[in-house]
C-alpha cells in the first residue's frame, strides 16, 4: 500500500511537472509570436510605365500688326501696318506651313500655324518667332514675340483701353473645328463677350470694345470647342505723337509663385517712376503678395508687400530701381497672374513691351532668335545648387552654369533657332533693347526691304518674351490597369 501511494505521488508529480513546462512552453511560445513580425498577405497591384504618345507639334504665328482708326469713315475697320518677318525651324527640318485666313483685316499676311509632325513615336522639336519695327504717322515701335502653341486659357495682363490707345485681341483657331472664346475683363468693372473663331481663321477684337476706358486691364480668354493663341497688339499715342507698340502673349493660369526674368528697366529722363509698372491680380480671393526684385547677377533682392483685393488689377512702379536686367518673384497666398510693362525713351522717341512670366523649362526645348537690335537670353535659377545649361546652335555647343538663387544673360545670334537643354529646372526668356545707337545695317525695316538704317533716335525699341516648355516633351507616367 505504501509503495502504490508513493508510485502514485511520483506520478502525479510528474504529470505537474510536465503540465508546468508545458505552461511554460506555451508562455515563451505567446511571448515570442507576439514579439515576431506576423505574416502578412500582400498584393502587389500590377502596374507599367507608359510613356504617352505626342500629338503633332502646332505653333500659332500672328502675322500682320493691325492699325484701327486710318479710315474715318469705317472706324471698325482694321487695316494691316506691317507684316513681321519670320524665324522659324525644326528639328526634322522646316515645319509644315498653313495660313489662316484673316477676315475684316485689309492687306492682311503672315497668320499661319507650323506643324511638326509625329514620327517613330516621337514628336520633333520645332520654332518660331516674328519681330517686326514700325515706322509710320501713327504707328512706331519695336515688336518681336514667338510663334505660340494654341490654348485652352490664356491670361492677358497688360494692355490699356483709355484715350490714346488702340490694343487689339488676337484670336488663333489653327483646327479643324470653331472655337468659341468667352472673354472676360477684371477692372473697375467686369464685363464679359463671346466671340466665335471659325477653323483655320483668325479675328480680333478691339480691347476698348469689351472694356471701355480701362487703363489696366487684365482680360481672360476661355476656349471652347478647340484651343485657341490669345495675343494682345497694343499701341499708344500721346498728343498725336505715337510712343510704342507691343505684342504681347498671356500666362495660361494663375499660381501662387511666379516668376518673370530679363525685365528691363532703362533711365526715362523726365518720366520719374512711370518707366517700369509690375500689374498683378488675384482673380478669386484677397490675398497678399510678396514682391522680391533682384537684379541679374546679384544675390541680394529688394523685397515689397502688397495687398491684392479680388478681381481688381494692382500695380506697383518699379521706377526706383538703377537701370539694369531683373528678376521679379511673386510669392501670393492666392493664385495670382501678373506681367511688368518696360519702357525706353531717346529724344522725342519712346517704345514700350509687356514682359509675362517665365515658366519653369526641364527638357529640351528649341526656340528662334529674330534679327534685330542685341537678342539676349536670360536664364535665372531659384534652385539653392547650381544648374548647367547646354546651349546648341548648329555646330556651336556651350555649356552655362547658372549659380543658384541667381540669373545671367547671354547674346544670341540673330536669325538662329539654338537648342536649349537644361539639366535642371530653369526659367529663360529673351529681350531685344535698342536704346541709344543705330541698328546695324544688316536689320533693315520688315515691311520695307531695302530701307536704309535709322537714325538713333528712330531706332529705339524694347520688345521680350518668355520661352515656354514644349508641350510634347512629357514625362512617363505610371498605369495601374
Amino acid at each position: 500500500m505504501t509503495a502504490n501511494r508513493a508510485l502514485r505521488v511520483a506520478a502525479t508529480g510528474a504529470r505537474v511537472l510536465t503540465g508546468a513546462v508545458v505552461a511554460v512552453g506555451c508562455a515563451v511560445g505567446i511571448v515570442a509570436g507576439v514579439a515576431a513580425p506576423w505574416p502578412v498577405v500582400e498584393h502587389e497591384p500590377a502596374k507599367v510605365g507608359v510613356t504617352p504618345i505626342p500629338g503633332n507639334s502646332v505653333l500659332v504665328c500672328n502675322g500682320s500688326f493691325r492699325a484701327l482708326g486710318r479710315d474715318t469713315t469705317r472706324a471698325d475697320l482694321m487695316i494691316s501696318a506691317g507684316v513681321p518677318r519670320t524665324v522659324s525651324d525644326g528639328s526634322d527640318g522646316d515645319p509644315a506651313s498653313a495660313d489662316l485666313a484673316m477676315p475684316g483685316l485689309a492687306g492682311g499676311a503672315g497668320a499661319r500655324s507650323l506643324t511638326g509632325e509625329v514620327r517613330d513615336r516621337t514628336a520633333p522639336l520645332i520654332a518660331g518667332v516674328e519681330s517686326l519695327r514700325l515706322r509710320t504717322d501713327d504707328l512706331v515701335g519695336l515688336s518681336a514675340s514667338a510663334c505660340r502653341a494654341p490654348q485652352m486659357q490664356s491670361w492677358l495682363v497688360g494692355g490699356d483701353a483709355s484715350t490714346g490707345a488702340a490694343d487689339v485681341i488676337v484670336l488663333s483657331n489653327a483646327s479643324d473645328v470653331p472655337s468659341t472664346v468667352t472673354l472676360t475683363v477684371f477692372g473697375t468693372t467686369r464685363g464679359t463677350s463671346m466671340t466665335v473663331v471659325p477653323p483655320m481663321t483668325q479675328v480680333a477684337v478691339p480691347l476698348a470694345s469689351i472694356a471701355p476706358d480701362e487703363a489696366s486691364p487684365v482680360v481672360r480668354a476661355v476656349a471652347d470647342g478647340a484651343p485657341v493663341r490669345a495675343s494682345l497688339q497694343s499701341s499708344f499715342t500721346q498728343v498725336l505723337q505715337p510712343i510704342g507698340s507691343d505684342v504681347q502673349d498671356g500666362m495660361s493660369g494663375a499660381q501662387r509663385s511666379v516668376t518673370l526674368t530679363g525685365v528691363q528697366v532703362t533711365e526715362i529722363p523726365d518720366e520719374g517712376d512711370a518707366g517700369t509698372v509690375l500689374r498683378m491680380l488675384s482673380p478669386e480671393a484677397d490675398g497678399d503678395a510678396v514682391i522680391r526684385v533682384r537684379r541679374e547677377g546679384d544675390e541680394e533682392s529688394t523685397e515689397s508687400r502688397m495687398s491684392l483685393p479680388k478681381g481688381t488689377p494692382t500695380e506697383l512702379s518699379l521706377g526706383n530701381v538703377p537701370a539694369g536686367s531683373y528678376d521679379i518673384e511673386i510669392t501670393a497666398e492666392q493664385p495670382t497672374v501678373a506681367a511688368v510693362r518696360q519702357s525706353v525713351s531717346a529724344g522725342r522717341s519712346a517704345d514700350f513691351a509687356w514682359m509675362t512670366p517665365a515658366p519653369e523649362i526641364s527638357s529640351d526645348l528649341m526656340f528662334a532668335v529674330p534679327r534685330g537690335p542685341s537678342p539676349t537670353l536670360h536664364l535665372a535659377n531659384p534652385a539653392a545648387a547650381p544648374v548647367d545649361v547646354v546651349l546648341r546652335d548648329g555646330s556651336d555647343e556651350r555649356r552655362i552654369e547658372v549659380p543658384a538663387g541667381e540669373s545671367l544673360s547671354l547674346p544670341l545670334r540673330g536669325g538662329s533657332t539654338p537648342v536649349l537643354s537644361p539639366e535642371g529646372t530653369v526659367h529663360a526668356s529673351i529681350t531685344m533693347l535698342q536704346d541709344d545707337a543705330p541698328e546695324d545695317a544688316s536689320e533693315p525695316d520688315a515691311t520695307e526691304p531695302d530701307a536704309t538704317p535709322p537714325s538713333a533716335e528712330e531706332s529705339v525699341g524694347i520688345a521680350g518674351w518668355p520661352l515656354w516648355p514644349d508641350a510634347q516633351r512629357q514625362p512617363a507616367i505610371t498605369v495601374y490597369p
